[in-house]
């Protein structure tokens, strides 16, 4: 089945704290990164059907949704009954207004102190609705996020970025390489530039934690050459003068001075390529997320003095 992005099938709202799903039901497929950054977001597909229970919603089939496992209720919500919660069988909803103080409902708990719901339970043979006092939510109140949503706020969470950029020659104003000599790359390595780094998103009940790892960093050299390695690379130091990076580098060097390009300088940019995994709520996925960051390097011609 095709897959499509999400918008324009549901409506996405970007938040600081994550990423949140409105507008009519579609079903959860998987996370994607743009591989130009951005906020990483949900891709679904137009509603075929929820999948069979099991279903990580991580891959191909139909994809997961977020409906009750005997009901076809979408996100678990029925008008006038309120949040199916399947561990008790029971809707819940919040009293409103909320008792005054001193009510025996509140079991000598404080307004404020927790909340008081209504359930209504033993679907589909329903008595009526019994107050309860409860500190917190019961699971699925309010349409909690399935593992997929929330491994998309986790990946955003991810202290990950583009290469801290090591070049040599040297990228300082001022300073300047050679037409056909080696250029040495690499990255200081850390959990920020070569991982691995975690994050988790949590709401109550539900943890996901995404674990990211460095695969290779791309350079693109600003003068149409690029160089794939699947390493950091190795700082250069002077008392290795003009050999080649014995992990990572440019090694025939540029052809062309830099005089003819922008500000008299190459642009060089480093794009790592992550590889994230995540897990939690009985689900597990993969992707793909890449992060960029550049400088620039002079580049001058060899001069020779004859006599």
């Amino acid at each position: 089945m095709l897959r499509r992005i999400a918008v324009g099938l549901i409506g996405l709202v970007m938040l600081a704290g994550g990423l949140v799903l409105v507008g009519s039901p579609a079903y959860a497929d998987y996370v994607y990164c743009p591989p130009d950054g951005g906020d990483c977001y949900i891709v679904v597909e137009t509603p075929g059907g929820p999948a069979s229970p099991g279903d990580s919603g991580g891959g191909s089939g139909g994809g997961s949704s977020k409906t009750c496992e005997r009901e076809p209720w979408p996100g678990c919500y029925k008008p006038g009954l309120g949040w199916y919660n399947p561990e008790d069988e029971c809707f819940w909803e919040l009293a409103d207004p909320q008792p005054p103080a001193g009510d025996p409902i509140w079991q000598g708990h404080a307004p404020g102190d927790g909340r008081i719901y209504l359930a209504a339970c033993g679907w589909p043979g329903l008595t009526g609705f019994t107050p309860f006092w409860r500190a917190a939510p019961p699971p699925g109140f309010g349409g909690l996020p399935t593992p997929a949503e929330l491994a998309a706020q986790a990946v955003n969470q991810l202290p990950i970025r583009g290469p801290d950029i090591g070049i040599a020659p040297d990228d300082s104003p001022g300073s300047a390489g050679l037409v056909g000599l080696p250029v040495w790359l690499w990255t200081p390595a850390s959990a920020e530039t070569w991982g691995p780094a975690s994050a988790t998103a949590s709401v109550p009940g539900l943890s996901v934690t995404a674990t990211a790892r460095a695969e290779k960093i791309t350079w693109s050299m600003g003068d149409g050459n690029r160089v794939t390695c699947d390493n950091p690379g190795t700082a250069y130091k002077a008392s290795f003068g003009r050999a080649t990076s014995p992990t990572c580098g440019y090694h025939q060097g540029y052809r062309q001075p830099s005089s003819t390009r922008p500000g008299g300088r190459y642009t060089v940019e480093g794009t790592t390529t992550w590889q994230v995994t995540w897990a939690g709520g009985g689900q597990t996925g993969a992707l793909t997320v890449t992060r960029t960051s550049s400088t620039t390097i002079a580049i001058e011609e060899l001069q020779v003095v004859t006599r």
